[in-house]
């Protein structure tokens, strides 16, 4: 039986799709929904390392959203279903109130490898510094520029993996460990905008957080 999910407004849908649809062109092909009473997190995986001798960091996006109904479940559902589940919720009602809660049709579960992953702790998290938009910015654009330079069409997945884990898996702080790829999520998802994104530090994961979503970052290969 299929289940039904009531975001409090047709704005909280659209950011959920933006969301959704952003990490799709990351190549993410899967969304876990955690709800825990009125509010729902969703996260998405960005980078992960792929066996036990790749040191790229997992690195997952989240945005949090209020549900008009509590609910409590952890599932992971196809990114590409729940987007298209989301359109058809938007334009189904175009007269709807925006304010007035709005539902939608959950897609079925559909268990994923990529989300093996355990998900980062709620509590316990230090503030550690700040880190400026445009540095954030400068960082990403200079990885991907860099994999573009190092990376031909014909290199061979093992090579990429390793370009893209020497890149992305670079401290860019003398203070803490705060891997590129961090910047390169939060770029990619439309995360930056503030001026800065604060961090915080709950070993082993560090996260960035902004008004617009926070992104994690576990600096060691998942078991």
């Amino acid at each position: 039986m299929a289940r039904s999910l009531s975001l409090v407004s047709t704005d909280s849908l659209r950011d959920l799709g933006t969301f959704v649809s952003r990490s799709n062109a990351l190549a993410n092909d899967a969304v876990r929904l955690v709800a825990d009473g009125t509010v729902l997190a969703a996260f998405v995986l960005v980078l992960a390392p792929r066996g036990f001798n790749d040191t790229t960091p997992t690195v997952l996006g989240m945005r949090a959203f209020e549900l008009a109904v509590p609910e409590t479940f952890d599932i992971v559902v196809p990114a590409e279903s729940l987007t298209a589940r989301l359109n058809a919720a938007i334009t189904a009602e175009t007269d709807a109130d925006a304010a007035a809660p709005r539902e939608f049709e959950l897609p079925h579960e559909a268990p994923s490898v990529q989300w093996q992953v355990g998900l980062p702790p709620r509590e316990g998290w230090s503030a550690a510094e700040s880190v400026a938009d445009v540095d954030l910015e400068r960082v990403s654009k200079d990885g991907v520029a860099e994999i573009k330079k190092l990376v031909s069409d014909a290199a061979e997945e093992y090579y990429v993996r390793r370009v893209r884990s020497a890149v992305w898996g670079a401290s860019v702080s003398d203070a803490i460990t705060l891997p590129a790829g961090l910047a390169f999520a939060a770029t990619s998802l439309g995360f930056l905008g503030d001026g800065e994104a604060r961090v915080s530090v709950r070993a082993p994961w560090v996260r960035l957080v902004t008004s617009r979503g926070n992104v994690l970052a576990k600096t060691y290969a998942v078991d």
